[in-house]
């Protein structure tokens, strides 16, 4: 879908947004969820988010970069130990929530919640603040690496720094919160997260074969495929705080979207798959839809736990993402920079 396109679908849909313009690229940010709907490097290319073809206002499916909280086994289903498949739910307080836009600029915007919602554990109320700040960025090549600066001339590109802060204002003392961000990326690429040596890998859901999954000395690679479920974590320890999708488009061009964010090795991280309540420590998460919502992928990341009995009710989590679309041989080289990973390595498979 192109930036005209999904802006007409959100106003079809009423969903309100504001676009962020930069030269040669645009970025739709929207109310629900406190999204980023649109990534276009290019304004006449496609979104490198993954949204549904017609948006439902009733559906919370509506794809786009958004901010959740965790863990998901005390906020999606009515007790940790319930049956996921059967109980599971989205908290309204949070998707949709009551986002409210406070400011707004043609290359940065602001929007605010506040959200109720019940913690699964002790069946108590947990009351937050979400603050969703965003600002185009340029790319993050320095005068040092002039050859990249050259490089990144001839792509699309469209760069956004994320600025979320949770304040956990009153709950149980059990209670601790993460923000929780995730991207809806469309299928038919690989999403590879740069690791300190091999990575601590571990499955949430059926096990990741190697059709899917390589687990290599300096990186994870994880196949979107719209085709079969898996979803898998990677720990703090492990993560470089790196990852990205890439993605082959028609006449030898491809797209990238690369984000950085900042893992805490020995912080809390408290997100688990069902089953495995005492084992958190994962930083990312990469999940492969197999159809049944749509077919798409998600790069998911967590900030550290807050809980105001441990001495801290907020945190402010700063990530950057930059998107490119352009001649292969280009996005591989300006995304093996951003991630440290050899080109050859990050040709391989697309």
């Amino acid at each position: 879908m192109k930036a005209k396109e999904l802006i007409e679908s959100l106003y079809t849909a009423g969903m309100e947004n504001h676009v962020l313009t930069a030269a040669g690229g645009q970025m739709v940010a929207g109310l629900r969820g406190g999204r980023v709907m649109g990534i276009f490097p290019d304004t006449d290319g496609e979104n490198l988010l993954w949204t549904p073809d017609k948006m439902k206002l009733s559906d919370w499916n509506v794809g786009g970069d958004r901010t959740w909280l965790g863990p998901e086994s005390q906020f999606h289903v009515p007790t940790p130990d319930a049956d996921w498949a059967a109980t599971y739910f989205i908290p309204e307080s949070v998707d949709p929530g009551a986002y409210q836009f406070t400011a707004k600029h043609e290359t940065w915007c602001r929007c605010v919640n506040t959200a109720d919602i019940r913690h699964g554990g002790t069946g108590e109320t947990c009351t937050v603040n979400i603050e969703t700040a965003l600002s185009l960025t340029a790319p993050p090549f320095g005068r040092e690496e002039s050859n990249l600066s050259a490089t990144a001339r001839r792509v699309g590109f469209i760069g956004y720094t994320l600025e979320n802060r949770l304040e956990f204002v009153s709950g149980p003392d059990e209670a601790w919160i993460s923000l929780w961000r995730l991207a809806q990326i469309p299928p038919g690429g690989s999403l590879r997260l740069a690791t300190n040596g091999k990575g601590s890998v571990r499955n949430y859901f059926e096990a990741t074969g190697p059709s899917h999954l390589a687990v290599n000395d300096d990186h994870v690679a994880f196949k979107i495929d719209g085709r079969q479920r898996h979803k898998i974590g990677v720990s703090a320890l492990s993560a470089t705080g790196r990852m990205g999708y890439i993605r082959p488009l028609s006449n030898g061009r491809c797209s990238a979207l690369i984000r950085s964010f900042q893992p805490v090795p020995g912080a809390v991280y408290i997100d688990t798959p069902a089953g495995d309540m005492e084992n958190r420590f994962d930083a990312i998460q990469c999940y492969n839809d197999d159809g049944g919502y749509g077919g798409f992928g998600e790069m998911e990341y967590h900030s550290p736990a807050v809980n105001p009995r441990q001495g801290r009710n907020a945190i402010t989590d700063v990530s950057r993402t930059w998107g490119f679309v352009g001649e292969t041989d280009d996005v591989i080289q300006l995304s093996a920079r951003l991630l440290n990973l050899p080109a050859d390595q990050l040709k391989e498979g697309l």
